[in-house]
């Protein structure tokens, strides 16, 4: 246990002193996104067995039934334990796996099929079309090599523009480009609306963050997480 704690210390530090030197929160701020990510990974030791990304979403469950926690502070932590995962431990620690291919499952690409006639009855570009698709069917391919089951979330395209700034380096003009598709897909096929992440989105663009991530820290945008990805404590 003294080996752990001694270990968790020094993470810790590691991530403020990255925080400071890549300026990615105010001064005042940083001290709260180290707690968060101190609370997380300690819930983390107490929860095996699960993913990064629904271990997170666990601890953010537990979180919102703490008594006088709001829903800006929740959205702080999540941004706090991704910064971490992503960025932090993306350049000093494990790189994440990278995606094999793109293949989609059967259902999916009926999906596909289904959005190629959507975009041709409104008679988009044929560029456009083709990047609609590839954005699209990426998109599908991370749920797929992530594990993640059932009809496509909301929170699944914040987790997957996340790993595009996070651990591919896309621009935020190309985060947006993806966003477009997705919105799409979301409101067409799925009757599903991304607006309030759109927003989030522009927002990044004009500020000129590198990530959602960042941006969420200063708009406060408050939005349940549930999205899956691999094991937190293979990071310590």
């Amino acid at each position: 246990m003294a080996a752990i704690d001694t270990n968790l210390k020094a993470v810790l530090e590691g991530y403020a002193d990255f925080l400071g030197e890549k300026k990615l929160a105010p001064h005042k701020h940083q001290p709260h996104l180290v707690r968060w990510v101190r609370q997380f990974l300690l819930y983390a030791r107490e929860h095996g067995g699960y993913t990064f990304e629904q271990t997170l979403n666990l601890f953010l469950s537990a979180l919102g039934k703490r008594a006088g926690v709001e829903a800006w502070q929740i959205q702080q932590a999540a941004d706090a334990i991704r910064i971490y995962r992503y960025q932090y431990r993306g350049e000093g620690g494990p790189k994440e796996e990278k995606l094999k291919d793109d293949s989609v499952s059967g259902s999916d690409e009926r999906l596909l099929d289904r959005l190629r006639e959507v975009i041709r009855l409104r008679h988009y570009a044929k560029s456009t079309e083709k990047s609609y698709l590839q954005w699209t069917r990426r998109f599908l391919a991370y749920r797929k090599h992530a594990g993640l089951a059932g009809e496509p979330a909301v929170s699944d395209v914040k987790a997957f523009l996340t790993r595009l700034a996070m651990v591919k380096n896309v621009s935020a003009s190309t985060q947006n480009q993806a966003f477009r598709a997705l919105l799409l897909f979301f409101r067409e096929l799925l009757r599903k609306d991304l607006n309030e992440m759109g927003q989030t989105v522009e927002i990044q663009e004009l500020l000129g963050h590198k990530s959602l991530e960042t941006t969420m820290i200063y708009t406060h945008v408050a939005r349940e997480l549930k999205t899956n990805a691999r094991s937190p404590l293979d990071d310590l």
